[in-house]
């Protein structure tokens, strides 16, 4: 139910901007204004203001549930799960370099492109 919803890539940034502006904000809210109604009005108040927003944006989720874009799974969840740990039992004792230049730094100031470490067949 995020950003896979929107097909155009600035939709689904845009998405993002607004759904960790809506996170930091309800944080920021709840870990102040919150705590003060608590503190200074009563507890029960405090506890109904997050119980009613809660509820509030349950029915909105809900409301909207029929305009979701709801993806079919393909395949098992476990599979890319078993070849994660297949991968990595198999290369457990594989050499990694030490040179920092060897992973995903700039050749060149002057060059955009990032140099990632030579692919191996091992690695396939």
């Amino acid at each position: 139910m995020g950003a896979n919803q929107f097909n155009k890539p600035e939709h689904q940034n845009t998405f993002f901007i607004w759904f960790f502006f809506t996170l930091y904000s309800s944080s920021v809210v709840g870990a102040t204004a919150i705590v003060i109604i608590e503190e200074d009005a009563s507890w029960a108040l405090g506890f109904g203001i997050c119980l009613a927003a809660n509820f509030i944006g349950l029915v909105i989720f809900l409301l909207g549930n029929r305009y979701y874009r709801n993806d079919k799974p393909e395949g098992s969840p476990f599979t890319g799960l078993a070849l994660v740990a297949v991968a990595t039992i198999n290369k457990r004792n594989v050499l990694l370099s030490s040179r920092s230049e060897d992973y995903y730094h700039e050749k060149d100031a002057k060059e955009k492109e990032a140099a990632a470490s030579v692919l191996t067949k091992s690695f396939r």
